[in-house]
């Protein structure tokens, strides 16, 4: 019988407030080009492929994501790693645009906050946030919009928009 165990060391904490604006703008900077278009010929981007498209392949190719990994397992349902998520967004839609934001979370991210996980020994940052398809639900939209996170980055905006853009799509199709 084998135990896993996870020790969990945050060595420094600073002020958020950087980190708060900077998740603000890649999610404006996201919403705001849902609908231009791919030009990048790199994979996993799709050339001629609409940004929004590309975002939500990335959503949902984290959510299904349920690996062995210890992370995975510990993750709360329906909760995608947002650090990884925003990766994700850039390479898989190819937007350059996003590439100086992802750059400034990242370097943001390694002022603020550096989590040591025993079990890697890497840098490892833990920023999870919530996407299913129930935020479709005004009731839950509200819900959610009430707490702190949501208020300071908008991440309901986006996932707003991504659903719209989704179903947009599906519609026309």
């Amino acid at each position: 019988m084998s135990i896993i165990c996870e020790v969990i060391e945050v060595t420094r904490i600073r002020d958020l407030s950087m980190f708060w604006s900077t998740i603000h703008e890649i999610f404006y900077a996201m919403q705001y080009s849902i609908n231009e278009t791919c030009f990048s010929t790199d994979a996993p981007a799709i050339v001629g492929e609409p940004y929004g498209r590309s975002y939500m392949r990335a959503l949902r190719d984290l959510q299904n994501n349920h690996t062995d990994d210890i992370y995975d397992y510990i993750r709360a349902d329906y909760s995608v790693d947002l650090a990884n998520f925003l990766h994700k967004a850039f390479i898989y839609s190819g937007n350059i645009k996003l590439a100086p934001y992802v750059n400034k979370m990242d370097e943001i991210l390694e002022d603020i906050l550096v989590v040591h996980l025993q079990s890697d020994g890497h840098k490892n940052y833990i920023y999870n946030v919530y996407f299913e398809n129930i935020m479709l639900s005004p009731i839950m939209m509200d819900r959610y919009r009430e707490c702190r996170f949501d208020k300071l980055t908008g991440w309901s905006n986006l996932c707003k928009k991504l659903f719209e853009f989704e179903s947009c799509e599906t519609d026309s199709m």
